[in-house]
């Protein structure tokens, strides 16, 4: 498998995202900080001399900042320099006299001279809570709001960060991190927003190091390249926990929400959370886009909203990848966070290709549970790939007959694991995957998804793959101009118990297959598609790989005598597909040993019935009847 378990370890332990405020005194060297000066009970009157006073103690510090300023805040006229082991900043006192906190104390870098409003050097352990921090402008290649080059722990706790750009700078329109060393950044119950930079326009962070986000918005930031909410790169462990918010940030390249490369590990599996609204320009990825070697384990689940969850990944745009995009190496699975309902990627949109998803060369998309909902794109609404990996409740490195890796998310919903619904592709395809030259390794899985309501050129357009497998799935009440699904050259497909069904086919056949060989095999599938040949090849087809078939077209029976020609009968309402016990099709196939169904249920072999000398039945749904009584159809 190639998503590490990485868990927080020493990090939690260390308690550098406790949330709580630290202990007033008890040890600290407690430092105030007023304009009112030493007449109210102030130590200081600027927030530089209190830093300087602390860094010149030994000890922890903590200096406690007013907000009784005559401006209403702080004017930071040159950056306010950090280099001390270990300082606390609390903001928003009413005066010196005041013990407990309130609101948010204003620190504008407005006017100063092209720097940070925060510059932090050296190894320092570093917490600042209850600050607006704002305005502030750096040029060359410093952060505009808080730039921390250096080593240790930044905690940013009930704090604002707004309105910060770097003008000709680099990196971190908010926050910037960036470390040979290793810097522990956290981030709780705070607001990261319309802050601009070339590259993370609302927090860059180069490491090593980690990242802890805790009920925690990032939005309406801007990046004038990559990454317009979140920039990570080197040596990262991050995670997105409660209440994280990605939304309304802007790339004129890669990753509108989130841009992650190279030795970058991302796990997100906190509740009410939201990535909507991003947009990446030029390239793609317009939620999050990876490549280099970055893995992402994407499992959040979005807020309530009319007691349903609504979805994370919602309304995203780019050029390529609308929501999500993987490229050179990337590795992205997408999960629900607990089977009580599927993680969802709706109305996402592509310019070009990848409506919802982009798989590019040598990357690796893991669905789980996962639905993509009313995605857009020319070509590839739902999913679009160019050479990598593509597993739809499968993985290639799973071997037993369910090669489902975490099975229990769906069968706890008792029902299937996926819909791949209302896509729509004007003018191309809903799932298009072509392997470009020079890339190597093609392989797409899927089993137990539902495909309908989509519309397009085609569902499915496949060419050169290594290996594609459709399994245990539904197509039905799809739209397309021309095949249902066209397979060109495939190394290696199987495309076995799916039921096909009243979908508008424009083209004389369901499927097409360039040629098939000795290692295509097209077997117990329902094609209920009256006037449609199931398969059409350019070539003749061989009677070994077209067999166990139920299908209205009469070609099947006369390539393989195994083929039925028939009307499937279907069970009753609310059965979706299910074959009733008098149905041709029942218990026919002795290919299914072991197999579940597209509800997860396995293959019975029910008394014999008329037809039937198999282990189960064709199609996605295997009957279930013990008893034949009349009350079960």
């Amino acid at each position: 498998m190639r998503f590490p378990i990485i868990k927080r370890g020493v990090l939690a332990a260390a308690s550098i995202f406790a949330i709580s405020i630290h202990a007033q005194a008890g040890g600290f060297n407690n430092i105030t900080v007023g304009q009112a000066g030493l007449a109210g009970n102030c130590t200081v009157a600027t927030i530089q001399e209190a830093i300087n006073l602390a860094a010149a103690n030994p000890g922890p510090d903590t200096i406690w900042v007013t907000r009784d300023t005559p401006l209403g805040y702080y004017l930071a006229a040159n950056a306010l320099t950090v280099n001390d082991p270990n300082v606390e900043i609390v903001g928003g006192f009413d005066d010196c006299l005041d013990e407990t906190p309130s609101g948010t104390t204003d620190i504008s870098g407005n006017g100063n001279a092209a720097d940070p409003v925060f510059r932090i050097r050296g190894t320092s352990s570093v917490r600042l809570q209850n600050l607006l921090i704002t305005l502030g402008d750096a040029d060359g290649n410093e952060g505009a709001g808080i730039d921390f080059q250096g080593s240790g722990i930044l905690e940013v706790v009930d704090s604002v960060i707004e309105y910060n750009n770097t003008q000709g700078g680099n990196f971190g329109g908010g926050i910037r991190v960036d470390s040979s060393a290793g810097v522990d950044l956290a981030i709780a119950n705070s607001r990261i927003n319309n802050n601009s930079a070339q590259s993370g326009g609302g927090i860059s962070f180069e490491g090593p190091g980690r990242v802890i986000l805790n009920n925690t918005s990032v939005y309406a930031n801007q990046a004038r390249d990559d990454g317009g909410g979140l920039f990570l790169r080197g040596g990262i462990s991050a995670y997105f926990e409660r209440g994280v918010t990605i939304s309304g940030n802007k790339a004129i390249d890669d990753g509108g929400g989130v841009y992650s490369k190279g030795n970058v590990y991302l796990e997100w599996n906190g509740v009410d959370a939201q990535m909507w609204f991003n947009e990446a320009g030029d390239a793609g990825g317009g939620g999050y886009f990876e490549e280099s070697g970055a893995l992402a384990n994407l499992s959040p689940r979005g807020p309530l909203l009319n007691g349903q969850y609504a979805g994370v990944f919602y309304a995203n745009k780019a050029k390529r990848g609308g929501a999500l995009a993987a490229l050179d190496g990337g590795d992205i699975q997408v999960t629900s966070r607990d089977g009580g309902s599927a993680q969802v990627l709706s109305f996402n949109q592509a310019l070009e290709r990848g409506g919802a998803l982009l798989v590019g060369a040598s990357s690796y998309i893991q669905l789980i549970d996962t639905s993509l909902i009313s995605n857009t794109a020319p070509r590839g609404a739902a999913i679009y790939g160019e050479g990598g990996w593509l597993f739809v409740n499968e993985s290639l490195f799973f071997t037993n007959p369910n090669p489902n890796p975490n099975p229990a998310r769906c069968r706890n919903r008792s029902l299937h694991c996926s819909d791949i619904a209302r896509n729509i592709a004007s003018p191309g395809r809903v799932i298009e995957m072509e392997r470009l030259p020079g890339t190597s390794g093609f392989y797409v899985w899927i089993t137990r998804a539902r495909f309908f309501e989509n519309q397009g050129q085609q569902l499915f357009w496949l060419a050169d793959l290594n290996d594609f497998r459709l399994r245990d799935s539904v197509l039905d009440f799809n739209q397309t101009s021309s095949y249902l699904m066209n397979l060109s050259d495939p190394t290696f497909a199987r495309i076995q118990n799916n039921t096909v069904i009243n979908n508008q086919i424009a083209e004389t056949s369901v499927i097409r297959v360039s040629a098939i060989g000795s290692d295509e095999l097209i077997s117990a599938n329902i094609f209920a598609q009256p006037d449609k040949r199931s398969v059409f090849s350019g070539n003749t087809i061989p009677s070994a790989q077209v067999t166990e078939n139920l299908s209205n077209d009469p070609i099947l029976a006369g390539i393989n005598a195994s083929n039925l020609t028939g009307t499937p009968i279907f069970q009753a309402a609310p059965a979706l597909y299910e074959l009733r016990r008098d149905s041709p099709g029942v218990d026919y196939t002795a290919l299914r040993s072991g197999r579940r169904d597209f509800l997860f249920r396995l293959y019975v072999d029910l008394p014999p019935v008329a037809n039937g000398a198999g282990f189960g039945d064709v199609g996605a749904m295997e009957n279930q009847d013990v008893f034949w009584n009349g009350f079960e159809d």
